[in-house]
C-alpha cells in the first residue's frame, strides 16, 4: 500500500520540507508509473489516497505523532474498515 497525496495542500501538510511546486503531481505520477511496472510483473499495488479528515482523528485517538509509522498504521486501519483486507 502507498499513501497518494491528491493535493499541493495535503503534500505540504505532510512533507512541509519539500516545497517543489507541483511536488503532489510528480508523487502522484511515481506511484502510478511504479502500480504499473509492477502489474507488468504481476504484483499488485494498492494506492490509498491521503485523507486528513480520517487520518487526524484516528492518529489523536491513537494518541500517536504524525510520522510514517502512524500513516502506515492508519493505511492499514483504512483498508481493513473498507473491508480490502482481512484483519
Amino acid at each position: 500500500v502507498v499513501l497518494r497525496y491528491e493535493t499541493e495542500a495535503t503534500f505540504l501538510r505532510y512533507h512541509p520540507g519539500d516545497t517543489r511546486p507541483q511536488e503532489h503531481r510528480l508523487h502522484a505520477a511515481a506511484i502510478n508509473r511504479l502500480k504499473w511496472l509492477l502489474q507488468l510483473e504481476h504484483q499488485d499495488l494498492r494506492i490509498l489516497s491521503m485523507d486528513p479528515e480520517h487520518y487526524e482523528p484516528w492518529r489523536k485517538d491513537q494518541g500517536l505523532e504524525d510520522g510514517e509509522e502512524a500513516r502506515t498504521a492508519w493505511a492499514a486501519h483504512r483498508l481493513m474498515t473498507m473491508g480490502e483486507v482481512e484483519a
